[in-house]
């Protein structure tokens, strides 16, 4: 079987960061495919659009970059498999084998429930092993550096008021309120990203998902934090925009270089 995820590792000049990028995927097995509801299967609305494009210059500044291959509709990695919810306000929350979009739409037919085995099936094929993959990675930066900064990169819509009903922010870091990373590499990120010209927020409205919380400030020395970005500042008509593009990634870049530097203080 094929790896549900791809890693891209850098051949030289490693730096202590490892860049996640789990709602990329645009993948879907056929099993999966035949009982989706078709427009959703097509559009594949929910998708993180392009991120792992965003940071394809991690190979150049030594970071290690890990993309899932499959929709979060088959499975989404960056929620619990059990436990707690990530938010407690009224937001809409999809699950981690989702059952509708983000709008509520349902994806599959009036009645259909998915069974256990096949939830199993899913969690053991593509959910499992992109935790292992990314644990691989702390765990070989960790022996390098005695230290690591996990950082989960996303995308939305600008406006989805099954969330909230205002639009989103530009930019939007989570650390969990704090509990996911050192305050000082918090500062680092925050400095960064509010020297452009984006609004940027901070913890809302969104704090950091699954990814984020069972990383971050977990195992000594790993620190984590999730940026969320409007989608409308890289895309248009649904297509990267290098005029655009030419403006984020190098705040991206900026951002992660100087984290790495203040790696060393934490």
């Amino acid at each position: 079987m094929t790896l549900p995820y791809e890693t891209f590792v850098p051949t030289r000049g490693q730096i202590p960061i490892i860049i996640s990028a789990p709602h990329v995927g645009t993948e879907l097995p056929l099993h999966v495919k035949d009982i989706l509801n078709p427009e959703l299967a097509l559009q594949l609305p929910d998708t993180d659009w392009f991120v792992d494009k965003l940071y394809d210059f991690s190979k150049d500044i030594g970071a290690v970059l890990i993309r899932a291959r499959y929709s979060r509709y088959v499975i989404d990695l960056n929620r619990p498999v059990e436990g707690p919810s990530l938010y407690t306000d009224a937001r809409r929350q999809t699950e981690c084998i989702p059952s509708t979009s983000f709008s509520g739409i349902p994806l599959y037919p009036e009645g259909y429930v998915l069974d256990d085995e096949e939830k199993k099936k899913r969690i053991e094929l593509y959910y499992k092993p992109y935790y292992e993959e990314l644990h691989a990675h702390i765990d070989r930066a960790l022996s390098l550096f005695g230290r690591v900064l996990l950082w989960d990169g996303h995308s939305i819509i600008r406006q989805v008021p099954s969330i909230q009903a205002e639009p989103f922010p530009d930019l939007m870091l989570g650390d969990r309120d704090g509990q996911t990373a050192d305050p000082k590499l918090i500062d680092i990120a925050l400095t960064n990203l509010r020297s452009s010209y984006y609004s940027v927020a901070h913890n809302a409205p969104f704090k950091g998902g699954q990814i984020t919380r069972y990383h971050g400030g977990v195992k000594k020395g790993v620190h984590a934090m999730q940026l969320e970005m409007s989608q409308d500042i890289y895309m248009t008509d649904g297509m990267l925009d290098p005029n655009k593009t030419s403006v984020l990634k190098p705040l991206l870049q900026k951002t992660l270089l100087a984290l790495a530097e203040g790696m060393k203080n934490v």
